[in-house]
């Protein structure tokens, strides 16, 4: 056969078939054959596997999953005898040490910054977590029949399998993903409304306070995990932003007055000590 008249399938056409996979795994009358076809077309390419990655991802209600055979049909999602933690919670993990690295039961990594409390509780179901203080940054074990959520503030946040940084400040909760897709939705809303809701991919950021989600703003590996290197990084940060993440290794929190709150700081600053860097974002925007 000449390879030359095979011709690549557009990944949008993979996409559609993914849909129609899920669609027809849902149904009650799948069939041995329709295991089979699923099976075929799964091993046919790495991309169509992409494209059922990414469609079950992005379907809104992961609940619509639940009646898919994915044990069966999609071995890797589950759980390892020595992840499942049957219906007790985990005990809770939590530090206040800088850059402490908790690896979970399901393979998850999770970098809590300083100050941080994390409280992780597993299910045959469901991977929960919440992020009762400070900052974390997940790198989440891929397992397609069981998601994994986190609980910060006034965020909800939902995965399959990503890497992603989260920041709970006292008046809102910071998203910023560096791979995959996140789902991320207020945890409160006035009575009778549906909660807004957001997919992030790469290198998007959100807020999410008591007045609902800010607009998706772009960010970078090196600005959400700065901290991990010890360093803040600010690319046209807004003062009120920056200080937010500084004040979490300030011993006496700072606080910008309004007629400067929205002007943008851009530069790397260490960690080391943070007094002298408040003095040299101070020097930076020409502030007294």
């Amino acid at each position: 056969m000449n390879p030359q008249a095979v011709q690549e399938v557009p990944m949008e056409d993979r996409l559609d078939q993914a849909c129609a996979w899920i669609a027809r795994l849902r149904s009650d009358a799948i069939s041995d054959a329709d295991r089979r076809a699923f099976a075929s077309w799964m091993s046919g390419s790495p991309a169509n596997r992409q494209a059922f990655d990414e469609m079950t991802e992005l379907w809104g209600d992961l609940g619509a999953l639940s009646h898919m055979p994915l044990d069966e049909l999609y071995p890797e999602s589950v759980p390892s005898s020595n992840s499942r933690a049957g219906s007790q919670p985990t005990p809770p993990s939590s530090t206040t040490r800088s850059n402490s690295t908790l690896s979970l039961a399901d393979g998850s990594q999770v970098q809590l910054n300083t100050n941080s409390e994390l409280i992780v509780n597993f299910s045959r179901d469901e991977r929960r977590t919440q992020l009762l203080r400070g900052e974390a940054f997940f790198d989440v074990a891929r397992q397609t029949s069981r998601p994994f959520t986190v609980a910060a503030g006034e965020a909800n946040i939902r995965v399959l399998g990503t890497q992603f940084n989260v920041e709970r400040n006292p008046d809102n909760t910071r998203v910023s993903v560096t791979g995959g897709t996140v789902a991320v939705s207020e945890a409160r809303t006035a009575s009778g409304l549906q909660p807004e809701s957001v997919k992030l991919t790469r290198n998007q950021k959100v807020s999410v306070s008591n007045s609902g989600l800010s607009e998706v703003g772009r960010t970078s590996a090196d600005e959400a995990l700065d901290w991990t290197r010890g360093q803040l990084v600010f690319d046209r940060t807004p003062l009120d932003e920056a200080l937010e993440e500084l004040n979490r290794y300030l011993k006496v929190p700072a606080a910008a007055a309004p007629n400067v709150g929205e002007q943008t700081l851009s530069g790397t600053f260490e960690l080391t000590d943070p007094e002298s860097t408040l003095a040299a974002i101070a020097a930076a925007l020409d502030l007294d």
